[in-house]
């Protein structure tokens, strides 16, 4: 690239931003030999690394150094409204956040106070009070709240929000060694949250991890919604959408800076969108390329996502989702805004298709996406179907071999209960006879019995008659003697 292809500061600005540090020199000795205009971008890029906001204008650099500065007024113990200042909690790119503390003694809350970098005129003052009102209604799980604002008495805006116990969603992927599914998880609610406000026509502006946080809970929080188009200050009107909508001039939110007239536009290289970048007009568009960049930057922590796998796995259920995910990346990474998703709505639902094994829309240009797709989608159904023939033979040949084994067994069960009934009649056969053997015995033993008692008759009556026999020879031998006594007499 020549020198005269980047002509000034905003371009060699952009062309190194990113880069590390050690590299940004080196970088722009080879674009340009004006030494000065290279001391002026570097000076700029020590407000643009990593996840630090920036301002799109050299303009915008002093106004930071100065409200840098006059930022350094406020401490903890200092009073804004309400609130006092317990401790600085966070330092970025757009300002300074302090934990703070109810004091009016209406209830016990804690709150994280935002000291906005900037010095805006009387009239920028009453649009962001306007446009906070705006900020304050949009009520989201997955929202950080805003709840009250104001001005420094160095003249710095300051914002009330909810206070988030977290961590960063980077930090919070590393530490719980996240998958790339984790991370779809992770961001597909950030996704539909992000839709729910561009309906609303607030952009973000600034979609960064730094900007999400996950609570102990696993739930994700989007931090610092619209604050980022709060520091526009004039400039043409952003579409929301595609095209301009009429509703669009009652929201101030979705208003954006043109570079070249030296207001300042925060955003974070390395999430930024190409028209950021260029300090053109701010769309939801800006918002998708920057959550694509997001999920990228996440998916990558993914070792087995980094590694590319080649088209031979691609029917795997885990690798297809792998290229899935790196279509919706490349979709909503875009260059050209009109080729990105149509919305964070669409976006959302194709993380969700991924999640849920489903078609893809951003991956239909895949050659030969779709019936990959369905034999991914029933590779296992056909393996498992497979399996569950051979599965059945074996089964059948089991069935058959346990089933004759089981006729086997019926036959001698069979004969043993034949056996069985044949014992148990010969046994009923002896019972009776020992029965009728003892019926018989009993009769015999009452025969036996009368007869004794028959015979013990007769020798009672043989016993009689011979006394009678006694008795009646007794008779006659007396009727004898009376005879002989009779005849003696007559004798006489």
């Amino acid at each position: 690239m020549t020198t005269s292809s980047l002509p000034n500061i905003r371009d060699l600005f952009d062309a190194v931003a990113d880069l590390p540090e050690a590299e940004q020199e080196e970088a722009l000795r080879a674009l340009t030999n004006d030494a000065a205009l290279i001391e002026k971008v570097l000076r700029l890029c020590g407000h643009a690394r990593d996840n630090n906001t920036h301002f799109s204008s050299a303009i915008a650099h002093h106004v930071t150094d100065l409200s840098a500065q006059l930022s350094e007024e406020m401490a903890a113990g200092d009073v804004l409204g309400t609130w006092k200042l317990v401790e600085k909690i966070g330092e970025g790119g757009m300002g300074s956040v302090f934990l703070a503390e109810r004091t009016d003694g209406v209830f016990e809350q804690q709150v994280a106070i935002k000291v906005i970098h900037g010095l805006p005129t009387e009239s920028a003052k009453a649009r962001l009070s306007q446009e906070r009102q705006i900020l304050a209604g949009l009520k989201h799980p997955n929202i950080a709240r805003l709840f009250d604002g104001g001005s420094t008495p160095s003249g710095q805006p300051y914002l009330v929000m909810e206070l988030i116990e977290g961590m960063a969603l980077d930090a919070y992927c590393v530490d719980k060694k996240a998958t790339f599914l984790d991370v779809l998880a992770l961001l597909h609610p950030i996704c539909e949250t992000v839709a729910v406000a561009h309906q609303r026509l607030i952009v973000h502006c600034d979609i960064k991890p730094a900007n999400i946080l996950v609570t102990t809970a696993g739930r994700p929080i989007l931090l610092d919604f619209g604050i980022a188009s709060l520091l526009g200050q004039g400039g043409d009107q952003a579409g929301i959408a595609d095209g301009d909508a009429p509703a669009m001039a009652d929201s101030k939110l979705t208003r954006t800076v043109i570079a070249n007239s030296g207001a300042a536009i925060a955003y974070t290289p390395r999430y930024a969108s190409p028209e950021q970048k260029a300090g053109k007009t701010i769309t939801t568009a800006s918002d998708i390329f920057s959550l694509g960049k997001v999920l990228e930057e996440l998916c990558l922590t993914d070792a087995a996502f980094a590694a590319r796998p080649g088209t031979a796995n691609f029917i795997a259920p885990q690798h297809l989702k792998m290229r899935e995910t790196r279509a919706i990346i490349a979709k909503a990474c875009n260059e050209l805004p009109s080729l990105r998703y149509s919305s964070v709505a669409n976006m959302a639902d194709d993380i969700k298709r991924v999640i849920n094994a489903e078609n893809v829309h951003a991956a239909a240009e895949i050659a030969g996406y779709r019936p990959r797709k369905w034999v991914g989608r029933y590779a296992v159904a056909l393996i498992a179907g497979t399996g569950f023939v051979a599965m059945a033979a074996g089964f059948s040949m089991r069935l058959f071999e346990e089933k004759k084994l089981a006729q086997q067994q019926a036959i001698a069960a069979v004969m043993e209960r034949d056996n069985a009934s044949a014992a148990k009649r010969v046994a009923e056969t002896a019972t009776q006879a020992a029965i009728a053997a003892r019926a018989q015995a009993e009769v015999a033993q009452a025969e036996t019995l009368a007869a004794k008692n028959d015979a013990e008759k007769q020798r009672d009556y043989a016993v009689a008659s011979d006394k009678k026999a006694q008795i009646a020879r007794q008779q006659a031998q007396d009727l004898e003697g009376l005879e002989k006594v009779a005849k003696f007499r007559a004798l006489e």
